[in-house]
């Protein structure tokens, strides 16, 4: 079976210790939410851009960044439903994270091109000079 991009995202969350609760057991539903202080999502968009294991994922590619809608059914999987605010958090922070993950792998990619057609006009410019 095939794991898709909303179960190892999903997966990702319920390992990780972000400072948000969750996982309450299924027994207490009834018990209304603690107040909690927030991070802020610029907090939390670092987080996720510097974790190893969110890199892993690779939400954010050359080409793509994850629609919102993938995102928030990995996060409403992963969290609580009665954390609304934490989840829209949540999603904003990753749906960002992933997003400059997409820039970071563009400029990577232009890097790579560029270095990649510099040598090249070297390896051309000393081929020439040694005729």
């Amino acid at each position: 079976m095939k794991v898709t991009q909303k179960q190892k995202l999903t997966a990702y969350l319920n390992r990780t210790d972000f400072g948000l609760p969750r996982n309450v057991e299924s027994e207490l539903w009834f018990i209304p939410p603690t107040p909690h202080q927030q991070p802020q999502i610029e907090e939390l968009k670092s987080f996720f851009f510097n974790d190893v294991e969110f890199q892993a994922l690779k939400l954010g590619t050359l080409l793509t960044t994850p629609d919102g809608q993938l995102i928030a059914a990995a996060v409403e999987a992963a969290l609580p439903p009665f954390y609304a605010e934490d989840i829209n958090l949540i999603v904003d922070a990753l749906t960002i994270a992933a997003r400059a993950q997409t820039r970071s792998a563009r400029v990577a990619a232009l890097v790579s091109w560029a270095v990649g057609s510099v040598d090249r006009i070297g390896t051309a410019w000393t081929d020439g000079s040694a005729a």
